[in-house]
Parts: C-alpha cells; sequence; structure tokens
C-alpha cells in the first residue's frame, strides 16, 4: 500500500489539469467582475448623460412646464440601457437661488421599495443604523 501511494505521488502526468482546474476559476471570476462593472459603468455614464441632456433641455426652454412624468421619460429615452428605467427612476426638483448660498437639501429622502426593504427615509435610516 505505501509503495503504491508513492508511486502515486512520483507520478507526474495530469499536473497540468489540475493546475488549470485550481486557477482557471480565479480567472474567470476576475472576467466576469470587470464584466459587471463594466456594465455598471456604462449605465451610470448612460444616466449622467440622460440627466444632462434633460436639464439642458429645460434650461433653454425646449421642455416648458416640466413635470416628473415628462422628466422621466425624456431622461429615460436618452439613458436607453437602463433596466426597466421608467419604474426604478426617482426625481426629485427643487429649486435653488444661487444668489443666496448654499442651503442643504432635507434630510428626509425617498427610497425605492425594490422587494426586500420598506419604504423609509433617510432620517430614518440614521437613526436605525446609530441606534444599533
Amino acid at each position: 500500500m505505501k509503495s503504491l501511494f508513492q508511486h502515486f505521488l512520483k507520478d507526474e502526468r495530469g499536473t497540468a489539469s489540475i493546475e488549470i482546474v485550481l486557477v482557471f476559476p480565479v480567472f474567470f471570476g476576475f472576467f466576469l467582475m470587470t464584466y459587471e462593472a463594466g456594465v455598471y459603468s456604462a449605465r451610470q455614464v448612460m444616466l449622467e448623460h440622460g440627466v444632462d441632456v434633460t436639464v439642458r433641455e429645460v434650461r433653454i426652454g425646449v421642455i416648458t412646464n416640466p413635470d416628473r412624468d415628462n422628466l422621466r421619460a425624456r431622461i429615460c429615452d436618452a439613458a436607453r440601457i437602463l433596466p426597466d428605467c421608467i419604474r426604478q427612476l426617482e426625481i426629485e426638483l427643487v429649486q435653488r437661488d444661487p444668489r443666496i448660498g448654499w442651503v442643504p437639501l432635507d434630510a428626509d429622502v425617498r427610497c425605492v421599495d425594490r422587494g426586500i426593504w420598506t419604504r423609509h427615509t433617510a432620517a430614518q435610516l440614521i437613526r436605525q443604523a446609530t441606534m444599533n
């Protein structure tokens, strides 16, 4: 039995396949992570582009009397690769006067219910996090 085990350890056939079996999942995982990061980056860039185009149209007067649904539709038309954009995109419009100076935004932010979490405001989430 001992000689059979020593013979098995000395045999070098198949060592390359063991190396590939051990290394391939790591490299394939890096490939998948890179692909996913690229998809998320492309979505972020397209969202920024859609917001920029829509805000430019509001500023120059192409869109008169903008409402949330109209702006959401315009942003989603410009950002074509966002999945389920009309339902997922939440818009908050706040008018600011640049001559007054910086006035902080409200702490209450409306969150989107993704099925796991319930709707909370940012202040409630912060309070919950500090209590724990």
